[in-house]
């Protein structure tokens, strides 16, 4: 499961793809109601038909984009969402040292004399995504230590 993760924000202003998340369901609950509209449309067995949607308004949709944010506020600053962000930046910088080794070895196989300019800037660049891991890592770690606190104070 990937959870978006948003910058600080004042609660009161719903984060863009808060607000766009909230507008699609409503579209797609509204093209479910009009193809179900048109199912019963026709022959069919009376009462079956669905009722007509009524359009929700736009002050419940803000609220609702305002209730995503604080959702995905809280869920970032709790030790879950920081241990998982961790987890997912250390993933990320491992995915990408993968690459970078992979680009390097065959580099080396074409021609090590000639590629040494581009195994060296593999080699730098992997430098940095071990860095990037070391940090993800203690960020990951140092929310399983806010986890256990709070667990313990409980």
């Amino acid at each position: 499961m990937y959870f978006l993760y948003i910058s600080d924000m004042p609660l009161h202003a719903p984060h863009p793809d808060a607000l766009a998340t909230v507008l699609a369901v409503e579209q797609a609950r509204s093209r479910w109601h009009a193809q179900e509209a048109a199912r019963g449309s026709g022959a069919s067995w009376s009462g079956l038909s669905v009722d007509a949607p009524t359009p929700c308004p736009a002050p419940v949709l803000l609220a609702r984009a305002q209730a995503l944010t604080a959702a995905r506020t809280a869920h970032r600053d709790s030790p879950l969402g920081s241990f998982v962000a961790g987890i997912i930046k250390a993933q990320s910088a491992a995915f990408a040292a993968h690459d970078l080794g992979e680009r390097a070895r065959s580099a080396a196989a074409r021609d090590f004399q000639a590629e040494l300019d581009h195994c060296e800037a593999a080699t730098r660049d992997l430098s940095l995504q071990a860095h990037a891991l070391l940090r993800a890592a203690r960020s990951a770690r140092v929310a399983l230590k806010r986890a256990r606190q709070e667990a313990s104070e409980q």
